[in-house]
């Protein structure tokens, strides 16, 4: 809901820095992962992946570069 009123408003930065904070969703499923001696291919592959994915979408929102 949070993302949706900040889409309304054009608050770019806010919603590079949710971007940024979710990012650490998939870090922890990463890190579960590999603590419960699971696949390293599919904790880095899958979960690593899109943490780096959103932290690279949120840099330039947070930062104002286009």
């Amino acid at each position: 809901m949070l993302l949706l009123a900040f889409l309304m408003w054009g608050a770019e930065r806010e919603i590079g820095l949710l971007l940024l904070i979710a990012a650490m969703i998939p870090v922890g499923d990463m890190l579960v992962i590999l603590a419960a001696k699971g696949s390293t291919k599919s904790a880095f592959g899958i979960h690593g992946l899109t943490a780096a994915v959103m932290a690279l979408a949120a840099i330039p929102m947070m930062t104002g570069v286009h």
